[in-house]
């Protein structure tokens, strides 16, 4: 199943949330269509410490079309 970018983004900030910890978060800032590894999204998160501040960013993860299933660059890479 191919998705939207409005089913991406839920998909992402739903992984947000799965990863918030009481010491940090992650904030989505934008999901585009990967420009090098086909068949996945581009998602990008700011980390944000308990108190809203960065702390990183941005990170960038890649978010399976098809699956849904979100990995880092570096895991796709080592594939």
């Amino acid at each position: 199943m191919k998705h939207t970018h409005d089913s991406i983004r839920a998909i992402a900030i739903e992984y947000a949330e799965k990863n918030k910890t009481e010491y940090y978060s992650l904030e989505f800032i934008s999901a585009k269509p990967s420009t090098f590894a086909t068949g996945y999204w581009d998602v990008g998160f700011s980390i944000k410490d308990s108190e809203g501040n960065e702390l990183d960013g941005p990170q960038l993860l890649a978010l399976n079309d098809n699956t849904g299933a979100i990995k880092a660059i570096e895991e796709l890479i080592n594939d």
